[in-house]
Parts: structure tokens; C-alpha cells; sequence
């Protein structure tokens, strides 16, 4: 039993070595509640498919990149300046 315990005692450091290692991204579950959600959506209706892949861009890092990268018009109506402050 010792020569067991000490073997797990040797096991472990390495173990959490390895663990923060991997990105946060990849130790993430691979689908959430939401994805799972809008899954069984699209499985009951294909139109739906939409909302499943919009929910999976808004996790993406790259997209979010995408997103900052786009230039945006200053608003011209005066609800728009309230809003958008521009």
C-alpha cells in the first residue's frame, strides 16, 4: 500500500503539470448548455442551424478579432449620436 501511495504521491505533481498546459479554451466544455440548446433546435428545424452557428461565432476569438477590425460609419441621426455617442 505504501509502495502504491507513493507512486500516486509521484503521479500527481505531474499530472497538474500537464493540466495548466493546456489552454483554457480546449479544457472548456466542447458544447454548453446553450449550444446543446440551439443543437436541438436545429435538429427539429434545419432554419435554426443559423442560431446554432451565430452561437458558436460569439465564442470565437477570431471572430471577435473580425469583428473589432470592421470600421463603422459615424451615426448621422440624432437617436443614433444618443446611442452610439458619434
Amino acid at each position: 500500500m505504501k509502495e502504491i501511495n507513493k507512486q500516486l504521491s509521484d503521479l500527481i505533481p505531474i499530472s497538474h503539470a500537464i493540466i495548466r498546459r493546456i489552454p483554457v479554451a480546449e479544457r472548456q466544455n466542447v458544447l454548453s448548455l446553450t449550444d446543446i440548446i440551439s443543437g436541438g433546435f436545429a435538429i427539429g428545424n434545419p432554419k435554426a442551424m443559423g442560431l446554432f452557428a451565430l452561437n458558436r461565432l460569439t465564442k470565437s476569438g477570431s471572430f471577435a478579432k473580425l469583428l473589432t477590425q470592421i470600421e463603422t460609419k459615424p451615426a448621422k441621426t440624432a437617436i443614433g449620436q444618443r446611442v452610439f455617442g458619434k
